[in-house]
């Protein structure tokens, strides 16, 4: 088993599973970047520094879903995400953790906690594309 990131909070993340499944994940960019895959504590954009303030343990991974239609959904819910490409990848229990973390209108919001060292950009491919006429 994999460790975690020393620079993640002590006790992070407390309860998840380790799975053998795909993952679906919102990539800004198509070809994805490594700064797709960079979670929000450590990412150098400004809108995602913001965010990871008030994120505590989910700022340290990568918001995911487990199936395509709850990726959908998400690009139908937020403007933002209406621009995303959505990438696809295997993850293993040699890759990380992951754990349900729904949100208000995202009941089935994941987030994917990479272990230190695990390439997730060499892992995804695209899958879904923004959606069509996205400001």
């Amino acid at each position: 088993m994999g460790e975690f990131p020393d620079w993640f909070p002590n006790g992070c993340p407390q309860q998840s599973d380790e799975v053998n499944l795909t993952v679906y994940h919102g990539c800004e960019t198509n070809p994805a970047t490594e700064e797709d895959f960079t979670p929000h504590a450590r990412s150098q954009r400004p809108r995602k520094q913001a965010m990871a303030r008030n994120g505590g343990c989910m700022a340290f991974g990568l918001s995911c879903w487990t199936t395509e239609i709850d990726a959908l959904h998400a690009q139908e819910l937020f403007p933002y995400a209406a621009r995303w490409h959505i990438f696809s990848g295997n993850v293993t229990p040699e890759d990380g953790r992951l754990a349900p973390t729904p949100t208000g209108n995202q009941p089935t919001h994941h987030t994917f906690w990479p272990y230190d060292g695990v390439d997730l950009l060499g892992k995804f491919e695209p899958a879904l594309p923004p959606m069509v006429g996205a400001a």
